[in-house]
């Protein structure tokens, strides 16, 4: 076989699969020779992967060892007719093989198959002169009686034929045409099969212009052949018209074995500019071919699609174009030529053919030597010379370079040495020509097929160019061109193509190293005596001959170790040119490969598959974290049938709790979350809806401060990117979650009254473990809250409870067959002012007559003496939140139910927490009013007439301001007497609270006893001189800007131009009606 280094590249544009027998593939791991990671999962992860893995460690139980001789064929036809009547001969029964112009016979099965005489007894072979004068394009031109030489029929498990031209490639019809004429595929694939043996199953049939790949297999072969991939390329004219380019396809072998079959055609031509655009070519078919996807018999895809490179063996054959090159054309031609005529034995026409072609290529020769003294003239045409001499015209420098001896010489037995040592033998001739064959130059110069592309032993003539109808007439047209071996078939395994890249990092560290020691000045340190060695290229280069890179070490044992982690043997049984094939102006060229691989029986894969699968489970389940849920109680006892969490009724401003327990009951720690969803009218991520909350405890603190860790969550981390923070739960401990529901809002009451739920899932997330789903529901109770006065003026005595939902939603959207007002103003401000006036009243009378109700107050101002504006305003309440958060739930209760505020609030409640508690569900109950008692429209109206009479000089007085505002608000009836009720309301308390000083000329001389103001900063000299007036007027002022948002609604709207309402306007008005009642 060859020595060096054969390498190459290739490209793809259009891409079609062809189904095989089977669908099936194999995993591709990354990292083997078994490609599998080094260090192996937690056993309780169960992915693709790991299954893989365990399926691939009982290889041995699914696999079984095959062998398969695999024939590559390829020929350029030249679009010539009746090409197509030699092609079984030639590829299927292995004839036409010259055993004289083929330098070794060691690569054919028997010597004695190749003489004239032929087998025992047999009709002896054809001679060339018979088989040229009956050479026609309707029948076979192979000679006759001839029994072939090289392996075909039954002894081939896959045939892959390569074929170039099938069409005339210079036709313009043929280039536009967009897709391929099958008639002409057909005519090929029937000649082929005509000549296989029955049972042969069609693999591959794709065309590309004039390139046709044919891949045939054996019934054996056919069942282990899957994941079929073709793809053309076209790299013809502008870069991609597909006159020129290649077919590829790809093949899994066995589920184990990927193999790549490119059948290429390449640019022609002779010089530099051809020989660069021949690399381009091939460049691009690697670079552009992608195959799809592997899938396997299990039905497993792979995570990419392939490329070149990816397969464990790959063959490239087909009309690459190579010439050969610093030589001219006729030396090679005469020099070839004194070795071919003793094909033709004693044919006196023939053999007066070849001698006129080879005086007139000699007497061409002289004239051209002549004109150089430097070359040295060739007058002999002796066989036993012509070596010789046309070794003084090549390029010395060249053979010195590459001794091209070496290349064929060792794979030789020796009986074919001793012939290849021949000066006068054909081989003798071949290697002295294979020096400047461009593909070996290529190779060498690391520009194309160098990165473990091999070639077997060139021991045939070139297969380019010859006389239609002649064995070995080399073109004798005006053309005359140089013989060159065009046709070629390269080979790479995966490892050869794995020994170059690691050349080239060893490369790469030596270089390294070299600058490393040329920075450290040790370049100088050979000019030291007192060095340690000394090294003399002349002497000492051969010791570095046998270390030079050789991608043929792999070939002594022939072991390839494949993507897939299996080991398979290959070797090359013969490479040969048909010299006998007389039809096209190129001989074809075959090369049989004997392949040992493993191939997986489907049948037991299935049965290890569900053996490691059931185990993979049981170890999955037995090691993954595990956490269980227990919901705490149940309070509808009328559905005890609900799962989850359950909160019952659910009223406005109420604020309930529930839980639920997460204990791990695994043996690894348990990393836990609630997943982020979509929430809210606004879709903000969250984990609870706007009206829950969630708190993680521990459930048992004797579990220890570390047994519940919490956290956020890592980025980039896939199991918990969708969660808020990340909870940790140790083996055996427990953790308490609190849900709190909460309906705080008016908004959301709002939203609840208008039909939505409190529904939701909650969505807890274990590492490595299964979702658990937590239904959360609440049953909302309709409320008073958040409704417009259209709505509760029509609300009947059993309150807004008594009322079906739909009922509520009817009236939302504007309609509703029993639409009857029920009162004139919402009976919840009527029972509010009723209340809240008897409650004050009383409160006052009871403190002037008998002091505080706590002893602990007795020194300590009542708080309308301390803060003028109380009830209304925060700052002055003597009550917390917690002290009024449930009596405010039963006051909205008491106002959904339509039942008496004073019969539900119990005696034992003190005076000041009742009114300030009624007080704060006053304000929140008249600030919820969706339209407000002065709507946005009626505030409009008041605002254009307010301005206009401010505008006025003489300015209206007090009682004819409130006339013209009652009359505008009298438009309608309900908000205007809603108005009215409320602003009564807090004139009485107001003036109630004004009065109640005991001392009132102690009040007027002392400024520490006047009331702070919270909301309005005054001076007391602004105010009236009379106490009682003054404080009367204070407090108006601090009510005034409690209830000017409260009852008004502002009539600007999000974003409108115009002039903002002005808030004084809205406190002058509010103040306007409190200050009626001052005397």
């Amino acid at each position: 076989m060859a020595r060096r280094s054969r390498s190459g590249t290739a490209s793809s544009s259009t891409q079609s699969a062809y189904p095989g027998p089977t669908s099936s593939s194999i995993w591709e791991p990354q990292d083997i020779p078994g490609g599998f990671p080094d260090s192996d999962p937690p056993p309780y992860v169960s992915s693709q992967k790991t299954l893989t893995q365990a399926i691939y460690a009982r290889r041995a139980e699914y696999c079984r060892p095959c062998a398969v001789r695999i024939k590559i064929g390829t020929w350029n036809v030249a679009g010539r007719k009746g090409t197509e009547n030699d092609l079984g001969e030639w590829f299927v029964k292995g004839k036409a093989v010259s055993e004289s112009l083929t330098a070794s016979n060691s690569q054919t099965f028997s010597s004695e198959d190749l003489t004239p005489q032929g087998l025992d007894g047999e009709e002896a072979r054809e001679s060339v002169g018979k088989q040229e004068l009956r050479r026609t394009t309707k029948k076979s031109t192979v000679p006759k009686h001839d029994p072939g030489q090289v392996p075909g029929g039954e002894d081939v498990g896959i045939y892959a034929l390569g074929l170039q031209e099938i069409v005339d490639i210079n036709s313009a019809t043929e280039a536009l045409r967009p897709y391929a004429d099958p008639t002409t595929t057909k005519k090929w694939r029937k000649k082929v099969e005509e000549a296989l043996p029955p049972g042969y199953q069609l693999i591959v049939d794709q065309q590309m212009m004039g390139l046709l790949i044919l891949v045939y297999a054996s019934p054996d072969v056919a069942s282990h052949v899957s994941s079929v991939s073709t793809v053309n390329t076209g790299t013809g004219l502008w870069g991609y018209m597909q006159n020129k380019g290649a077919t590829a396809t790809r093949i899994v072998l066995g589920e184990t074995t990927r193999i790549v079959l490119i059948n290429s055609h390449l640019g022609s031509g002779v010089g530099k500019q051809e020989l660069e655009r021949r690399n381009w070519d091939a460049s691009q078919i690697v670079s552009k071919t992608k195959f799809s996807p592997i899938v396997d018999s299990l039905g497993y895809a792979s995570e990419r699609s392939e490329k070149i490179g990816d397969e464990d063996f790959a063959f490239w054959f087909g009309d690459l174009n190579y010439r050969l090159e610093g030589i001219p054309g006729d030396d090679v031609r005469r020099l070839l030529m004194l070795h071919t005529r003793k094909e033709y034995g004693t044919s006196k026409r023939l053999d007066n053919n070849l001698d006129h072609e080879i005086s007139s290529t000699t007497h061409a020769l002289n004239l051209e030597h002549s004109r150089d003294d430097s070359q040295s003239s060739i007058a002999s045409t002796a066989p036993s010379t012509a070596p010789s001499q046309i070794s003084s015209s090549m390029d010395v420098a060249e053979s010195e370079r590459r001794p091209s001896s070496t290349d064929t010489l060792d794979s030789l037995d020796d009986e074919d040495m001793e012939y290849a040592a021949d000066p006068a033998s054909l081989q003798t001739t071949l290697n002295s020509l294979l020096p400047h064959d461009e593909l070996h130059q290529q190779q060498d110069a690391r520009k194309m097929f160098h990165d473990g592309w091999k070639e077997g032993p060139i021991t045939f003539l070139p297969t380019y160019k010859y006389d239609v109808g002649t064995v070995a007439l080399l073109d004798s047209s005006e053309k005359r061109r140089a013989p060159s071996w065009c046709d070629r078939i390269l080979y790479r395994t995966r490892k050869s193509k794995m020994d170059y890249e690691n050349m080239l990092v060893d490369e790469q560290h030596a270089h390294k190293k070299d600058e490393d020691m040329k920075a450290q000045g040790m370049e100088q340190a050979a000019d030291d005596e007192s060095m340690l060695f000394d090294y003399d290229p002349e002497a000492d280069a051969e010791d570095d001959i046998d270390q030079e890179y050789d991608v043929e070490s792999d070939s002594q044992s022939g072991k390839v170790v494949t993507k897939a982690g299996y080991q398979d043997v290959i070797m090359l049984e013969h490479y040969v040119s048909h010299q006998r094939v007389l039809s096209s102006d190129h001989k074809p060229l075959d090369a049989t490969f004997k392949l040992e691989y493993d191939a997986v029986i489907p049948e037991l894969k299935a049965k290890i598959h569900q053996e490691v699968v059931r185990d993979l489970d049981r170890a999955e389940n037995e090691g993954r974290p595990s956490v269980t849920l227990v919901v705490d109680g149940n309070p509808d006892a009328a559905r005890p049938d609900l799962d989850g969490v359950n909160f019952g009724d659910v009223c406005y401003g109420d604020k309930i709790q529930r839980s639920f327990t997460i204990a791990n009951t695994g043996r690894t720690n348990a990393e836990f979350g609630l997943v982020t969803k979509p929430t809210g009218g606004k879709q903000e991520m969250s984990p609870t809806p706007s009206w829950l909350f969630a708190d993680f405890q521990l459930a048992n603190e004797s579990n220890g401060p570390g047994a519940l860790h919490i956290g956020l969550p890592p980025k980039g981390v896939d199991w918990c990117q969708d969660l808020s923070k990340i909870y940790s739960l140790e083996p055996g401990s427990a953790c308490a979650v609190k849900l709190i529901l909460s309906v705080q809002t008016i908004e959301l009451a709002r939203a609840l009254n208008e039909g939505q739920t409190l529904d939701d899932i909650l969505v807890l997330r274990v590492k490595d473990g299964r979702d658990h789903f937590i239904p959360v529901r609440g049953n909302w109770k309709p409320s008073v809250f958040g409704e417009p006065i259209h709505t509760l003026v029509r609300i009947p005595e059993g309150g807004i409870r008594a009322w079906n939902p739909a009922r509520i939603k009817l009236l939302h959207e504007g309609f509703d067959s029993e639409d009857v007002v029920k009162w004139s103003a919402p009976r919840e401000i009527l029972r509010l002012t009723e209340i809240l006036e008897h409650c004050v009243e009383r409160l006052v009378a009871e403190w002037s007559m008998l002091g505080p109700e706590d002893e602990s107050q007795e020194d300590k101002s009542t708080p309308w003496n301390s803060f003028a504006g109380w009830p209304f305003v925060e700052e002055s309440w003597t009550t917390t939140e917690d002290e009024r958060r449930d009596l405010r739930v039963s006051l909205n209760e008491l106002l959904d139910n339509g039942a008496s505020l004073e019969g539900g609030l119990s005696k034992q409640t003190s005076g000041l927490l009742k009114i300030e508690t009624l007080a704060e569900t006053f304000r929140l109950f008249v600030g919820s009013i969706e339209d407000g008692v002065i709507t946005k429209e009626l505030w409009e109206q008041l605002e254009t007439a307010f301005f206009t009479k401010e505008r006025q000089k003489s300015r209206p007085d007090n009682d004819d301001q409130r006339a013209a505002i009652l009359e505008i608000l009298a438009c309608s009836s309900h908000h205007s007497v809603s108005f009215i009720i409320i602003t009564a309301m807090l004139g009485r308390i107001a003036q109630e609270l004004a009065t109640s000083v005991q001392d009132a000329a102690s009040f007027g001389n002392n400024p520490d006893a006047f009331p702070k103001s919270p909301r309005v900063p005054i001076r007391r000299k602004t105010l009236d001189q009379d106490p009682t007036i003054a404080r009367r007027q204070l407090i108006n002022k601090n009510y005034a800007v409690v209830f000017a948002d409260t009852l008004i609604r502002n009539g600007d709207a999000p974003g409108k131009k115009g002039k903002a309402s002005n808030p004084e306007q809205k406190r002058e008005l509010i103040e306007l009606f409190l200050d009626s009642s001052i005397s």
